[in-house]
């Protein structure tokens, strides 16, 4: 395990709390011991913000969890059962105390069906600090995530001073498949991590991309194929930009070589989504701005921001959806091929007015939406998460 004094050191190189630095070191660890198991190595695929960090740059922004995509969901006592036997081998081979008796796995409540996830947790004892102080590491595994792009097999990017004992191979999305994540993300919960990291991955090129892949992987993972134009226009939707500032520092955390001002990283981004969606990209990728859908894609302006909104602060809504005046409790978005065979975007919401169950709405079909001042307390996993 690497000194106190090195944990310091980076801590105040990059600008950052001990406890981050500290997080930071576990994960990479935590990385080693799922990719060294015979079993998690085969079925676990890292993305999100720690694929970036640990495995395409490591200067990134940090990230507080590790998110992965299962090819089979392990059942909550069977994953319990590995987490505490890789965190075993972590602590023979490098010293890190885990606190055993903590870790937690629980099978995550969401109000798709369709939409399998484990929710695990596990906690280690400071050792740059407070030593008596518990830090938690949490892991989000979901299931039957569509993966449209050759997956990558990667050493991890560990930059402390044990790397030759942390060195392992790790399975992860390709950069393009991250990107067209995060533009799929970005639309849906409007959170300015996923700006950062989009901006990032593209500001940098120590890695070559394909806008030719990124598109194709987005077309693939929304509904936009043969509506692109809307699909520019939802990631351009001016308000969805408003606010960013106040809280890009607050939530990006990034060593200070790598902090992007939040107006320049609009700038960016804004001209990076106007390049992907030019005429002769859309004609390569196979996609045509000529196209038109027979099932019009018309969700009203500031509707999906609204919900958005309003789930980032467990208020409720008052929708106005095919005539009818319901309250909802917000949760999720997701793309689906409707019975009709259709592409569309169904939002998942609690109807407190109407039968008291959770139910799925065409997002093109909500007419209106006010955010009520009465909070509420989540049934189920709630997507659209605050920015601090």
């Amino acid at each position: 395990m690497i000194t106190e004094t090195e944990v310091k050191d980076l801590a105040i190189k990059q600008g950052v709390t001990l406890p981050r630095v500290e997080k930071d070191y576990v994960m990479g660890w935590l990385l080693w011991g799922i990719y060294n198991d015979p079993v998690l190595s085969k079925n676990l695929v890292l993305k999100g913000g720690n694929c970036l960090r640990k495995v395409y740059f490591p200067d990134t922004r940090f990230s507080d969890d590790l998110d992965f995509t299962a090819f089979r969901l392990d059942t909550k006592q069977v994953f319990h059962q590995r987490l505490n036997t890789i965190c075993e081998n972590i602590h023979r081979a490098c010293g890190i105390d885990f606190d055993f008796d903590n870790t937690l796995v629980k099978t995550k409540q969401t109000p798709d069906k369709d939409c399998t996830a484990l929710d695990g947790r596990v906690y280690f004892r400071g050792f740059a600090g407070d030593a008596s102080v518990s830090m938690r590491i949490k892991f989000d595994i979901s299931q039957f995530e569509k993966i449209v792009l050759p997956l990558q097999n990667h050493s991890i990017l560990h930059n402390y001073s044990d790397i030759d004992a942390c060195k392992v191979l790790i399975r992860t999305y390709s950069l393009e498949e991250v990107l067209a994540e995060k533009l799929r993300s970005w639309i849906q919960r409007t959170r300015s991590r996923d700006l950062f990291d989009v901006v990032k991955i593209v500001q940098s090129e120590a890695v070559p991309i394909s806008n030719i892949n990124i598109l194709s992987a987005f077309f693939q993972k929304t509904i936009f194929k043969d509506i692109p134009l809307a699909g520019q226009e939802e990631m351009l939707y001016g308000p969805k930009f408003e606010g960013i500032e106040n809280s890009w520092l607050k939530t990006v955390i990034s060593p200070q070589s790598s902090i992007i001002a939040a107006g320049n990283a609009i700038s960016l981004f804004k001209d990076f989504i106007n390049a992907l969606f030019k005429p002769e990209i859309l004609e390569a990728a196979g996609f045509s701005q000529a196209n038109v859908s027979p099932h019009n894609y018309n969700v009203r302006s500031g509707v999906r921001e609204a919900i958005i909104e309003a789930g980032k602060v467990r208020k409720s809504i008052r929708m106005q959806y095919k005539g009818r005046e319901r309250n909802i409790e917000p949760y999720s978005f997701r793309y689906k091929i409707t019975q009709r065979g259709y592409g569309a975007e169904y939002f998942y919401g609690f109807d407190r007015t109407s039968g008291a169950t959770i139910k799925s709405f065409f997002l093109h079909q909500i007419e209106g939406v006010s955010i009520l001042p009465e909070q509420y307390i989540p049934r189920w996993h709630v997507e659209f998460k605050p920015d601090k």
